[in-house]
């Protein structure tokens, strides 16, 4: 009963406790700040959490939008995608995944063939509205060609790999570098790619926003205003867009989470192994 006890009351205190938010979006150089995290993969599907909790946890983390983005499918985001989503804008897309390379289709509600060729991929992310991110491009996981390279809108620069491969950094910056050659105006990205353990916005994107909506959020990758962030708190981004950021201090460390709602997570914690331990 005792065990019981604890499991309720740490479940109950510390979600009524736990009523933490971001608060909304900073303005600087005309813009709104938007803190995003573009590679997010959801229940069902490739993802622990289904669309809305994840909404939960995006504004617990201080995150404005996220990109829903399961491996070859878009069912996710559609089932019920405004429940609960509060402030944060929950973006559909699909991460086309292929043996040659993975992409972020952001922005679009129908599946994107990923059997097709490179260009004719873009292409159809395009035609839906979407934007194109190269996502987490080491050499494991990306071998596009250049023509791919010059048409896409954005790239991962910041990833939590970078904490997994003692080349990632170095994979990363190479990339990156070399996308700029051939397409100069494309736009670094920072993701947690979350499906169930890593935290939301570890990596994220600052974007500089004309309107807090989707489409604003599309058309500021599409123009490069963004800046990356990884895991260190290192940017990665046009300089003007960084020394802005500096100057909202939208960039800064996040607070530490709340006492209380953790003290609940260990009271139902130690009722379970309690439970497990009588059982």
């Amino acid at each position: 009963m005792a065990a019981w006890a604890l499991v309720i009351a740490g479940a109950a205190g510390g979600s009524l406790l736990d009523t933490g938010r971001a608060p909304g979006p900073s303005r600087a150089g005309g813009y709104y700040v938007l803190a995003a995290d573009f590679h997010v993969h959801a229940f069902p599907g490739d993802g622990a959490l289904p669309s809305w909790e994840l909404a939960r946890e995006a504004s617990r983390r201080g995150l404005h939008a996220i990109v829903v983005s399961n491996h070859n499918q878009t069912l996710a985001p559609k089932i019920l995608p405004g429940v609960f989503s509060g402030a944060v804008l929950l973006i559909p897309a699909q991460e086309v995944t292929t043996p040659r390379f993975h992409l972020v289709a952001a922005g679009i509600t129908r599946t994107v063939d990923w059997r097709k060729g490179e260009r004719e991929i873009v292409r159809d992310i395009h035609a839906q509205g979407g934007v194109v991110i190269a996502a987490h491009p080491v050499g494991r996981y990306w071998r596009g060609g250049d023509a791919m390279l010059a048409a896409i809108d954005a790239a991962e620069v910041a990833h939590p790999l970078t904490g997994m491969l003692d080349t990632a950094r170095d994979e990363l910056t190479s990339f990156f570098t070399r996308a700029r050659v051939v397409n100069p105006g494309i736009a670094p990205i920072g993701s947690s790619d979350f499906h169930m353990v890593a935290p939301l916005g570890v990596c994220r994107t600052y974007v500089f926003a004309e309107s807090v909506t989707v489409k604003g959020v599309l058309d500021a990758i599409r123009a490069g205003r963004t800046v990356a962030q990884d895991q260190a708190g290192v940017l990665y981004g046009a300089p003007a867009l960084t020394l802005l950021l500096d100057q909202t201090r939208a960039a800064a460390p996040q607070a530490p989470a709340r006492r209380l709602p953790r003290l609940g997570a260990m009271l139902a914690l130690l009722g379970l192994l309690a439970l497990v331990m009588l059982g």
